[in-house]
């Protein structure tokens, strides 16, 4: 997104990056794309949860995310991860 404009923004896909995006390749400058990605728009996405109702700006790493576990299990999946990886680490010594 904001490719045209020389200002590449990394986004989250939905709706509204797909209309900006559409527009930006038919030779829609700011003007035409402010009323879609003010920062207002994105912020009440975010809070509503309704995230096709405005932008909302990703990292890189957003194309890693595979799913969206509760706390819980995050920390469960997150504790069984390290336990693997520091008896490979043991392993790796004691040998």
């Amino acid at each position: 997104m904001f490719r045209t404009l020389k200002n590449t923004a990394r986004v989250f896909a939905n709706a509204i990056a797909d209309e900006v995006v559409s527009l930006e390749r038919r030779g829609a400058g700011f003007d035409a794309l402010r009323p879609l990605v003010t920062g207002a728009r994105g912020k009440a996405a975010l809070a509503s949860g309704e995230i096709d109702s405005g932008v909302v700006w990703a990292g890189q790493v957003i194309g890693l995310i595979d799913d969206i576990p509760s706390c819980a299990a995050l920390l469960e999946r997150m504790v069984a991860e390290c336990k693997v990886s520091l008896a490979t680490a043991c392993d790796v010594f004691t040998a």
